[in-house]
Parts: C-alpha cells; structure tokens; sequence
C-alpha cells in the first residue's frame, strides 16, 4: 500500500512538472512578441485577429468587446489590411463574428474593413484558419494576456509572423479562474503542435 502511494505521489508530482516546464516554456518563448498600441504606428501587416469570446445575445461580452476596443485601436495604429473577427457561428442563435463585427462599426470602423470568420472554433482553428484559408502571414492576435502567449505560441508554431497586442482593459481579465484554466489549455495546445492537423472547417 505504502509503495502504491509512493508511486501515485510521483506520478503526481512528475504530471506538476512537466506541465509547470510546458507553461514556463510557452511564456518564455513568446513574452517578447507582445506589443502596444503605439508599437504598432508605421508597421505593415497582413490583418489584424481578434479572437472570439462570449456574447450575451447581440452584444460582446465584456472579455470580447475589450478585444474588439483593442483590435480597432491596432487597426488604426499600423498600416495593416484588415481586421478578421474569428469567432464561434456552428448555429445561428449564436454568432459572435456578426456581434464582433457590429460593435466594430459601432467603434467607427468601414465595413468594408472588417472580415468574419464563421469557423474560429477554438483558439488553433482561428489561427490554423488566418494562415491557411485568409492567407495571412503577419498578423497582430488581440485577446487577453493570460491568452496571448498561447495564441502566439501557435502563431509561432504555423508560421505566422505575429505580435500580440493585450486587451486586459477590466479586472475580470486577472481573475484567477481564467489563469488556472489557460495553464491546462497551454499543455493540450503544446500536445497539439506536435501533430499542426487541419482546423475543423477549411472553407470561408
């Protein structure tokens, strides 16, 4: 019995490691890519990403709509094509690039300026999608910190010449709730890299 804990605590303590090493890596490979707004001023990219959230009906919820207050504020800030809102649209009782993209025009920006992906059905998907279906290869990714490197840590793995621009605008975006989650999301997305498969959908 007393060997079959020693073994259980090991294990324990071995699975704590690895993921502490993953997260750790992860930070350290990306922290340097993050950005502000005034970074931006002058430089060229392809589009700028802001990646879906909640909604609460046909308003972002707050975690979204600092994301889309952001990606705008990138937008104007650099000489970039365009912004895609990548969100969640599988029914139609719940679309968050058509929300995204209104409150966008509500903050000022052309229509014709703002592009939806339907398809952004996880935080891979958006971005195996922005480089394999939207074509674009420098990009600015807009989200909260706590999400950034992970994205930007796929950014990397994909090819896709990214820096990260911080939406953490309200208090909700250090609660803690959100950090624990993103450390067990970083180990399943550094599983996921080994393997770069294709995003569920592969069609605009």
């Amino acid at each position: 019995m007393k060997r079959t804990l020693k073994l259980l605590l090991k294990l324990i303590l071995a699975g704590a490691l690895i993921i502490a090493l993953i997260n750790v890596y992860m930070v350290a490979v990306t922290f340097k890519k993050f950005r502000t707004v005034e970074d931006l001023e002058g430089k060229d990219y392809d589009c700028v990403l802001v990646l879906g959230a909640g909604i609460w009906g046909d308003e972002p919820s707050p975690l979204l709509r600092d994301r889309i207050i952001m990606g705008v504020e990138a937008y104007k800030a650099g000489n970039i094509g365009y912004i895609l809102m990548s969100g969640d649209n599988q029914y139609d009782y719940h679309d968050e690039p058509t929300v995204m993209k209104n409150y966008a025009i509500r903050l000022g920006r052309p229509q014709e300026a703002i592009e939806k992906d339907r398809w952004g059905l996880s935080t891979y998907d958006s971005l195996w999608r922005l480089k394999n279906v939207y074509g674009c290869n420098k990009a600015v990714i807009v989200t909260q910190p706590y999400h950034l490197y992970r994205s930007l840590y796929i950014a990397r793995g994909l090819g896709i010449e990214a820096v990260g621009i911080a939406s953490d605008l309200q208090w909700y975006a250090r609660n803690p709730i959100y950090f624990a989650r993103e450390i067990l999301a970083r180990v399943k997305e550094f599983a996921w890299m080994t393997v770069k498969p294709q995003a569920q959908h592969t069609e605009k």
